[in-house]
């Protein structure tokens, strides 16, 4: 294997793309991930909520409780920086295991064309959750299921432990699950390879089963129930349906996925086609679900490509493609050494810490607090004390249907916004909320106690909605 290959430069672009962007990675899911693991390491596992006093007391099943644990331990020993380093291994370590199989089948220029457009479409989810073990897991279970399609082996049954873990770290094993579940009904079917009953029915009960290994055990099952039926599309931009003003190389990429897929058909055996075309509906239904599709065409994609532009891929094979890999291989280093350079407060630049001291003398001790969605769990890790004292965070499977849309009333002015507010003493509204931090200043009872380009920060309670 030549490691000089232009192949390889994908793998390297990956890291040097998320280390010069290391303060894009610290997000508002960060702090939910950092938050819950404190959670879990304090108290044990979660039944019932205890953080936010508008969902008190309603079940919670924390499905990530084991990546949000091990973030949690990683800042215990290294604080953000080891957060944020673990998180880039992760998503490096997804990466390059896809590129290493697509590199071993295809043309360089397949594997370098295929992996940067992969980049592209995957650049927008990049911060560090416990989404992150989940890339990982799904690298390793769609390279499985890909070499047992070239080649039936028992090591392919090394996804029952990769599910059964990825059970306990990201809801994202229910992809997983029926991308194996595929496989299993491929194989009891016999389409494009011989029948294999037995060996088809192993996968399907694992594809079946695995969702449920959870620390849970069979209560995990509500878990999925409320991340499937909640309605994110109508609060959170990730959820939503993809848009061109938002995804638009998503919007490109998917007549030119239709386009290779067409040309490469006599080539394109049933599982490929079928995790494709999977994928891409669920990309088109959920803007999250675009990085999955982007890591399967990294592997996938390379080999089709070569059967549908041949003559394509042997002109893009030239001496200024091998210069990539070690102009990427500076820029990760360099990215590297500039992240360990960086400080917290730089890789938190997106959120105001600098409000902390305003929101202290803000918070005595029963003092309650409306937040932006954006900024309540970073406010409770940063604030311990404000455990149970925060009305609502990101944890939209717990706030449920008539909740979310209560606190999108809220947040966003609409109808009966200000009953919402009673109870309230702080508030701490992102700009994005500025609507809603104009309207309660606007009251004679509430007071703005600071105010910057990131936040505002007002006290006071409403006594007249």
């Amino acid at each position: 294997m030549n490691w000089t290959s232009p192949r390889w430069a994908p793998a390297l672009a990956w890291p040097a793309l998320l280390c010069w962007g290391a303060h894009t990675l610290v997000g508002q899911d960060t702090y939910l991930t950092l938050l819950a693991g404190r959670e879990v390491a304090n108290s044990g596992l979660p039944t019932v909520d205890r953080l936010t006093y508008w969902t008190d007391q309603t079940p919670w099943i924390d499905q990530q409780w084991g990546a949000q644990l091990a973030f949690y331990a990683v800042h215990g020993v290294g604080g953000l920086h080891a957060v944020l380093l673990l998180h880039v291994a992760l998503l490096t370590g997804a990466f390059a295991i896809i590129i290493g199989f697509a590199a071993r089948r295809a043309a360089p220029f397949s594997v370098l064309l295929a992996g940067l457009v992969a980049i592209g479409l995957a650049s927008a989810n990049t911060s560090a959750r416990a989404q992150s073990f989940s890339q990982l897991a799904f690298a390793l279970v769609i390279v499985l299921l890909a070499r047992d399609v070239e080649k039936p082996s028992r090591r392919t049954h090394f996804v029952w432990p990769v599910l059964i873990v990825w059970a306990n770290l990201h809801g994202g094993v229910l992809l997983g699950a029926i991308v194996v579940g595929l496989r299993g009904m491929l194989q009891l079917a016999g389409l494009g390879e011989p029948r294999r009953a037995l060996r088809g029915l192993s996968f399907g009960v694992c594809a079946a089963l695995s969702p449920f290994a959870s620390a849970y055990g069979p209560r995990v099952f509500f878990y999925y129930r409320d991340l499937l039926t909640f309605p994110g599309r109508e609060i959170i931009t990730e959820w939503a349906t993809p848009s061109l003003s938002r995804e638009p190389l998503f919007f490109v990429f998917l007549p030119l996925l239709a386009l290779v897929l067409w040309r490469a058909r006599k080539s394109l055996t049933p599982f490929v086609g079928g995790v494709l075309v999977f994928l891409t509906i669920t990309s088109a239904i959920s803007s999250r679900n675009i990085l999955w599709l982007a890591l399967a065409s990294a592997m996938l994609l390379p080999s089709l490509l070569d059967v549908a532009f041949p003559s394509l891929v042997e002109r893009g094979g030239g001496a200024p493609y091998k210069a990539l890999v070690p102009i990427f291989g500076a820029l990760a280093f360099a990215g590297l050494v500039r992240f360990a350079t960086t400080t917290s407060s730089a890789l938190e630049s997106d959120f105001p810490n600098e409000a902390l001291g305003a929101i202290e003398r803000a918070t005595p001790n029963r003092a309650t607090v409306i937040a932006s969605d954006t900024l309540a769990d970073w406010l409770m890790w940063k604030e311990p004390q404000l455990r149970g004292h925060v009305a609502f965070d990101v944890r939209f499977e717990v706030l449920g249907t008539e909740r979310a849309r209560r606190m999108r009333r809220l947040l966003f002015v609409k109808d009966d916004w200000a009953k919402s507010c009673e109870g309230a003493d702080v508030f701490v509204l992102s700009r994005r909320h500025a609507e809603l931090a104009n309207a309660l200043s606007n009251r004679p009872e509430i007071e703005a106690i600071y105010r910057d380009d990131k936040v505002t920060v007002l006290t006071g309670s409403i006594t007249s909605p």
